[in-house]
């Protein structure tokens, strides 16, 4: 069997996974004795794993697909944790200096929001920044992921179910908090990601997880007292723009007012065809590979640049298109 075969099987067997998935949440929504809930929350947790698994073994189908040559292998991990370095520049400037604080004991938490990450390349900068916490605070033992998925409301009540699935507790914020609180020790880190697809001009979902990470923070400063190394990192990344009633300013913060218990927004910007010469010329391999000139890799970075319009995701989806028909 091909692995065209294998991929069409694959993706049928993951459409299956979300409408039970799907079917599961419906359930739990409607279920109202509390030990079956504990059963539905299981079968969600397990199903979770499976749809993630399913998702890696289908992603690994296509990245087979597209070369399996050693070199290709071999050049394009390099790429992938490299295009960070292409700009971020203002972000990471704002994520030093909190990591610096965080390495002096004078901040423990930090809530960091991007907008438009789908566009801007966001996913790369939130890699970055799990490389950046390991580097210099401590390594993640354990780092929470949850998304919504595309048919799914953007509510308090799914993110939650996440957290006391993970944390095999019942579905009570308090709960959820202690178990949490439970799970911190020594230098621990709480490391949450949550990706949101778009936000209605009337959610309220950053202003309630605002609320949710007080209590949060409020709890874990009892534990601090016999764990002062605790810290808590949450970062929210929304894929399309942020409606403007949705940013009320008494929930968020900024660089130079910081507030650990609040949203702190990290920019992003479009990159400059500058950016994209510099990072073919350090990281790309191809004076190595193809023995190319400096005015081969200029002409080059200026046709992505202008083919792209800087649009972040376009010029990575642009660059890894490139390379790859370059190392073959």
């Amino acid at each position: 069997m091909s692995n065209d075969e294998i991929l069409k099987i694959k993706r049928k067997y993951l459409e299956l996974l979300y409408k039970k998935y799907e079917a599961l949440y419906t359930q739990l929504s409607c279920c109202l004795n509390e030990a079956d809930k504990i059963s539905i929350q299981e079968n969600i947790s397990s199903l979770e794993k499976e749809i993630n698994e399913t998702q890696t073994q289908i992603d690994n189908l296509q990245n087979s697909n597209m070369n399996t040559s050693y070199q290709y292998r071999k050049y394009s991990l390099k790429w992938e944790q490299s295009l960070p370095k292409i700009d971020f520049k203002s972000s990471k400037n704002i994520i030093r200096k909190i990591i610096d604080k965080f390495d002096n004991q004078e901040v423990k938490e930090t809530i960091f929001l991007l907008q438009d990450s789908q566009s801007m390349a966001g996913r790369l900068l939130i890699e970055d920044i799990k490389l950046s916490i390991e580097k210099d605070i401590g390594v993640c033992n354990d780092i929470y992921n949850f998304g919504f998925l595309e048919h799914q409301q953007t509510s308090q009540e799914s993110f939650l179910t996440f957290l006391a699935s993970r944390f095999n507790v019942e579905l009570l914020e308090s709960n959820i908090i202690d178990g949490i609180c439970k799970q911190l020790r020594g230098d621990s880190i709480f490391f949450v990601t949550i990706d949101i697809y778009c936000l209605e001009a009337q959610d309220n979902f950053l202003e309630w997880f605002v609320q949710f990470w007080e209590n949060l923070v409020a709890r874990v400063a009892v534990q601090r007292e016999e764990y002062p190394l605790i810290k808590l990192i949450a970062v929210i990344s929304v894929r399309g723009l942020v409606p403007k009633s949705c940013l009320k300013e008494h929930f968020f913060c900024k660089e130079d007012n910081f507030d650990g218990k609040k949203i702190l927004e990290l920019p992003l910007h479009n990159w400059e065809e500058k950016d994209i010469l510099k990072w073919l010329e350090q990281y790309s391999g191809l004076r190595d590979m193809r023995n190319l000139k400096l005015l081969d890799m200029q002409r080059m970075a200026r046709n992505i640049y202008q083919c792209t319009k800087g649009e972040p995701i376009k010029i990575y989806h642009q660059l890894i298109e490139t390379m790859s028909r370059e190392v073959i």
